[in-house]
């Protein structure tokens, strides 16, 4: 039998490598000891209503938090087809050209679409979530994520 009792003679240890003795490792409960506490909170970040024909603000991220979005659908109630615009907006900027996640996504009457675009973006203090509809009253839309606060 070789080391660490490998049958195979040709078996070498990786170089520098070892395991640590129990001594060494963090004790069970202390591994975020110096991660600072924080709180984390699953909510809906916008609940479900209709998506604007202007574009606008429908989720803030607040102050001393950041928010992850792993959600966001959004489901043609009209008649006709429609298209959405998302915008990820950084904290003291307008929605334009150059936060744009999600631009002219069209939906069909009745279909629903889950954007695969802002799923899981983080969206610091101050940073928001606006939207746009080509059509007034055709699209509504949803969107769930976590809060994370530390303190």
């Amino acid at each position: 039998m070789c080391l660490r009792g490998h049958a195979d003679p040709r078996y070498k240890p990786r170089i520098g490598h070892r395991h640590r003795p129990s001594s060494e490792r963090p004790p069970p409960g202390d591994v975020y000891a110096n991660a600072g506490a924080m709180s984390v909170q699953p909510l809906s970040l916008i609940p479900a209503q209709a998506v604007p024909s202007a574009t606008a603000v429908l989720y803030t991220s607040p102050v001393g938090v950041i928010s992850r979005i792993d959600s966001l659908s959004v489901c043609n109630v009209g008649a006709v087809p429609a298209q959405v615009t998302i915008n990820l907006v950084p904290s003291g900027a307008a929605a334009g050209s150059g936060n744009v996640t999600t631009s002219g996504q069209t939906i069909l009457p009745g279909q629903t679409w889950n954007s695969p675009n802002e799923i899981g973006k983080v969206l610091g203090a101050g940073d928001a979530i606006a939207v746009l509809s080509s059509v007034a009253n055709a699209l509504t839309i949803a969107a769930g994520g976590l809060q994370v606060t530390a303190s």
